[in-house]
C-alpha cells in the first residue's frame, strides 16, 4: 500500500495506514487520510479522489480560507462535510497579527511551538468533533484536512495515532513526513500573492519560513505540554476527549488489524 497519494491539486495527501501500534497490530489502510486544502483538484484528481470512498470531510480551515480558496470535491460523491474551524495555525491568524508574532525567524519557531500547544490543550471542540465523527463512521473513509496539512492536520493525525496507541516515534514520523512534500519556497511564491494586503512582500521571507516547515520541536512541544499537565497518554485523551479506556479499545478493535 501506499502512504502517499499523488493529486496534482494537493501534494501532501496521505493515508494514515499501516502504522504499528503497540499491541503489534497495524492501523487499517484506507480509513484515515490527511491533505492540505482541496480547492485545486483537477478533474482527475476528483476521480481518484471518488476512488478512495471518502465519506467525512473534516476541514479545519477558518471561514475565510474556506470562501477563499472553496474545497473542490466530486460532485457525485456522498460526502458529509464539518466545518471545523481551529484559528491557531492559520496563515491567516498569524499575518493579521505579524508584527507580535515575530521579528525574527527564532521568534517565529517558539510561535510555532505555542501553536502546538494550543492544539494539544485548547482546541478539544474541533477536534473532538472530528473524533465523534470518527466513532460514526460505519463505512468508507474519513479525511481531515487544513490549508497546507501540516500544522492543524498534523495534530490532529496525531490525536488519531495516540487513541490507537501508536507510539510516539511513529507519530513523530509521520508529521515529519510532510517536509518531503510540502515545499516552503514554492508555498512562499504563493503566500506573496495572497496575502499582499497584509504586507507580504515587505516581510523577510526567512522569518515566514519556519511557519512553513516541519520541525520535531513543533510536534514535540505538544507532547510536552500534555506530560506536563498529564501523567500518561491515556489520562489526557480521556479527560480532553473523553476517550475512555473502553472508546480506545473500541476504536482500537475497529481500525487496527
Amino acid at each position: 500500500m501506499k502512504r502517499h497519494i499523488p493529486f496534482q491539486g494537493t501534494p501532501n495527501f496521505r493515508d494514515l495506514g499501516g502504522y504499528r501500534a503497540r499491541n503489534g497490530k497495524q492501523v487499517k489502510w484506507g480509513c484515515f487520510y490527511r491533505s492540505g486544502q482541496l480547492s485545486r483538484l483537477n478533474d482527475n484528481d476528483r476521480h481518484q479522489f471518488s476512488a478512495l470512498g471518502v465519506r467525512v470531510v473534516c476541514d479545519f480551515r477558518r471561514a475565510e480560507e474556506v470562501e477563499c480558496n472553496p474545497s473542490l470535491l466530486p460532485h457525485d460523491a456522498q460526502i458529509q462535510l464539518l466545518q471545523l474551524t481551529i484559528d491557531p495555525g492559520s496563515v491567516n491568524s498569524v499575518f493579521s497579527n505579524i508584527n507580535a508574532v515575530a521579528t525574527a525567524s527564532d521568534d517565529m519557531a517558539q510561535f510555532m511551538c505555542d501553536i502546538n500547544r494550543a492544539f494539544a490543550l485548547e482546541q478539544q471542540g474541533p477536534y473532538g468533533r472530528m473524533l465523534e465523527a470518527i466513532a460514526q463512521l460505519r463505512d468508507g473513509a474519513l479525511l481531515f484536512h487544513c490549508a497546507a496539512g501540516k500544522d492543524r492536520t498534523g495534530f490532529a493525525a496525531a490525536l488519531i495515532l495516540m487513541i490507537l496507541d501508536v507510539p510516539r516515534e511513529v507519530i513523530l514520523h509521520d508529521y515529519m513526513l510532510t517536509g518531503q512534500y510540502f515545499i516552503p519556497d514554492s508555498e512562499l511564491q504563493r503566500l506573496a500573492k495572497q496575502y499582499a494586503n497584509f504586507g507580504f512582500d515587505q516581510l523577510d521571507p526567512d522569518i515566514i519560513r519556519p511557519m512553513l516547515e516541519v520541525r520535531p520541536e513543533y510536534l514535540q512541544a505538544a507532547f510536552d505540554a500534555i506530560d506536563q499537565r498529564y501523567a500518561t497518554t491515556e489520562d489526557y485523551l480521556e479527560d480532553i476527549f473523553e476517550a475512555t479506556p473502553a472508546v480506545r479499545q473500541a476504536l482500537q478493535q475497529r481500525f487496527l488489524r
